[in-house]
């Protein structure tokens, strides 16, 4: 009897290993959205990050593009004609970094975002291009040509070798 009912069990089982519907041929195109960005007479566009609200960050040779899900919006980044990297946080500010600057975008009390620039007043910094952007030990590092630079985000203090 045992027997008899393990038996019916595995052909329970096989039933639906074998069935047809789990072998199913996607019809029609995948889910994918394109969105259009607007253009810029010679638009080079370097990064793309997104934050916690799914709002797309793009950067371009003159500063950041914001896509909020219906609109766009121009984020220019003042005495720069190349922004090169972003980088998210997790929380509310994204950082960017580009030739000869470094910053980070968030929104104000407002709801508007603006760009704060964090780049060190001192004229023998000439650190090029930063080519990277990351998070470590609670602080934010941008590797630039000849420098790397490490802000602590809650003091504002900012290292540099």
């Amino acid at each position: 009897m045992v027997s008899l009912r393990f038996l019916v069990l595995i052909c329970f089982f096989c039933s639906f290993a074998y069935s047809p519907s789990l072998n199913a041929i996607i019809v029609g195109s995948l889910p994918i959205t394109t969105i259009d960005i607007p253009a810029e007479p010679y638009a080079t566009f370097f990064d793309l990050v997104q934050d916690h609200n799914n709002v797309i960050y793009i950067s371009h040779e003159k500063g950041v593009k914001v896509f909020d899900g219906s609109r766009w919006q121009d984020i220019n980044i003042p005495d720069t004609y190349l922004t090169r990297m972003l980088y998210f946080d997790g929380v509310d500010r994204v950082y960017v970094g580009g030739f000869d600057f470094f910053g980070y975008i968030n929104r104000n009390q407002y709801g508007i975002y603006q760009f704060t620039n964090l780049t060190p007043n001192k004229p023998h910094i000439e650190f090029a291009s930063i080519w990277d952007i990351m998070a470590c030990d609670k602080r934010i590092f941008f590797r630039a040509l000849n420098h790397v630079f490490a802000l602590n985000p809650k003091s504002g203090e900012i290292n540099s070798w």
